[in-house]
C-alpha cells in the first residue's frame, strides 16, 4: 500500500516535471516507477528509481568535465571512513569541514585542487543532505529519499543544484585542460578565503606548473600580501633569491618558532650566505629549537667557523657538533674561549664532552706558551685537578697554602 502511494505521488510529480523541463517520461507500468531523461543546460539528465536505495530517486547528470586525469569525489559514508582509516588515499584541500565530508581521489592531485574552488566546494557541501553523492570526471550522481519528495520542487530543486555545479565546473570548458587548471590554481592562491586552501594551491603550483610570468606574479603577490605568514613562506620558497630575501625579513616579524626553524633550514639548504650576519645577530634571543637550527646553518654556510661566536653556544650543541668544534679550539682557540670550555669541563653531564673540553683548554695554554705568568690563565696538573682554572696574580688575595689567587678568571 505504501509502495502504491509513493508510486502514484512520484508518477504525478514526474509528469509535471516532464512538462516543465521538456524531459521524456518513460516507464508508466503499474509496478514500476516512471523515469525522466533528456538534455539540460548542464548535460544529459536521468531521474530514475535508485538501484542502491529502495526508497530513493536518483538524479544522474552525464557530462565530461574536460579536465586532465580521473577524479572521484564521494560523500564520506561510514564505509569510506573505514577505508580512509585503512589507508585509502585522500586528497586534503585544506577546507576542514569540506574535507571531513568528502573522500577525494585523483590520479593528478593538482587537478583536484584546481577544480575545488570556493564556489565548487560550497555547492558540493550543500549537497551532503542528499544520499550516495558522487562526482567523477564523467558524471554527477546523487539520490533523494522518497519521503522528501512531496512536490515537483523537491526534485527540481536538487536538479537545479546539480546543474549549477556543472555550470561552475564548465564555465571555461573551451580552454585546454592544462590552461584551465593553471588559471584556477593561480586564482585559488590569491582569492580563496581559506588560508590552508591557498597554501595547498601554492604548493601544487610550485610542483606542477612552470614558473612563467603569470605564475611568478601570483607567487610574488602571495609572498607580499597573503594574511597568513606560512603562506608567504611557501610562496617565497618557490621564488629563489627574491624569496630568500623576503624570508630574512620575516625573521624580524612575530612568527612562531616552527616557521622560524623552517626559514633557517631553507637558508641552509639553499646556501644563502647573505643570511650569516642576520642569523648571528638574532641567535641569542631565540628559543632553543630555533637557536639550534641557526647554529647548524651557520656551521654549513661559513667557510671557516667563527670560534669567538660559537664559544658561548658550545654547551648547548649536539655532542657530535660540539666535539668537532672543540678540536678546532685546540688548534685555533684563544684565551677568551677558555671560560666557555671550562663550563663544559665542569658542568656537562657527558664524559666525552668534559674530557674534550679539558683537553682543549690544556692544548690552548700550551700552544699560547702560558706558564703561570702574572695575569694569565694557567692549568695545573690536569689529572690531579681535572682542568681546574687558576690565576697567578700578585695583586689578588692569595691562599696561604698554594699562593694562588682565588678570584677566578681575570677579564682582559
Amino acid at each position: 500500500m505504501v509502495f502504491s502511494s509513493n508510486r502514484r505521488r512520484i508518477s504525478k510529480i514526474m509528469k509535471e516535471i516532464s512538462g516543465e523541463r521538456n524531459l521524456f517520461l518513460t516507464g508508466k507500468g503499474f509496478f514500476s516507477y516512471p523515469e525522466l531523461h533528456g538534455e539540460t543546460e548542464a548535460g544529459y539528465v536521468k531521474i530514475t528509481k535508485s538501484v542502491r536505495e529502495n526508497d530513493c530517486m536518483t538524479i544522474t547528470i552525464i557530462r565530461s568535465l574536460n579536465f586532465k586525469g580521473a577524479i572521484t569525489i564521494n560523500e564520506e559514508t561510514p564505509l569510506l571512513r573505514i577505508k580512509k582509516a585503512l589507508g585509502e588515499s585522500d586528497i586534503i584541500t585544506g577546507d576542514k569541514p569540506f574535507d571531513n565530508a568528502f573522500l577525494i581521489q585523483a590520479n593528478k592531485p593538482y587537478v583536484a585542487h584546481a577544480i575545488l574552488t570556493e564556489e565548487i566546494r560550497k555547492i558540493l557541501f550543500s549537497m551532503i543532505t542528499f544520499k550516495d553523492l558522487e562526482l567523477t570526471n564523467l558524471q554527477l550522481q546523487y539520490s533523494i529519499p522518497l519521503c522528501d519528495i512531496q512536490t515537483a520542487a523537491d526534485l527540481t530543486g536538487p536538479l537545479d543544484i546539480g546543474n549549477s555545479l556543472y555550470m561552475a565546473l564548465l564555465h571555461d570548458e573551451n580552454q585546454a585542460p592544462i590552461v584551465r587548471c593553471k588559471k584556477r590554481l593561480l586564482n585559488n592562491i590569491l582569492h580563496d578565503p581559506v588560508a590552508e586552501v591557498r597554501r595547498k594551491n601554492i604548493i601544487m603550483a610550485g610542483a606542477h606548473l612552470k614558473t612563467d610570468t603569470a605564475v611568478r606574479d601570483s607567487l610574488l603577490q602571495a609572498m607580499a600580501g597573503d594574511p597568513d605568514l606560512r603562506n608567504r613562506y611557501e610562496a617565497a620558497l618557490l621564488l629563489g633569491g627574491t624569496g630568500l630575501d623576503e624570508m630574512m625579513e620575516m625573521l624580524e616579524k612575530k612568527i612562531d618558532d616552527t616557521l622560524k626553524c623552517d626559514i633557517v633550514r631553507s637558508f641552509r639548504e639553499d646556501k644563502y650566505i647573505k643570511s650569516i650576519t642576520r642569523l648571528k645577530k638574532i641567535c641569542r634571543e631565540q628559543a632553543p629549537s630555533v637557536r639550534d637550527e641557526i647554529i647548524k646553518t651557520l656551521l654549513v654556510l661559513e667557510k671557516k667557523p667563527d670560534l669567538h661566536f660559537y664559544a658561548g653556544y658550545l654547551q648547548f650543541m649536539e655532542q657530535h657538533t660540539c666535539l668537532s668544534l672543540l678540536t678546532l679550539y685546540e688548534e685555533e682557540g684563544d684565551l677568551a674561549s677558555v671560560e666557555h670550555l671550562y663550563k663544559i669541563s665542569k658542568e656537562s653531564n657527558n664524559n666525552a664532552l668534559r674530557n674534550a673540553a679539558h683537553h682543549a683548554m690544556t692544548t690552548i695554554q700550551s700552544r699560547l706558551g702560558l706558564d703561570g705568568d702574572n695575569g694569565w690563565l694557567s692549568i695545573a696538573d690536569s689529572q690531579k685537578y681535572d682542568g681546574a682554572l687558576s690565576i697567578k696574580n700578585d695583586l689578588s688575595v692569595k691562599s696561604s697554602n698554594t699562593g694562588r689567587s682565588e678570584t677566578g678568571i681575570k677579564k682582559t
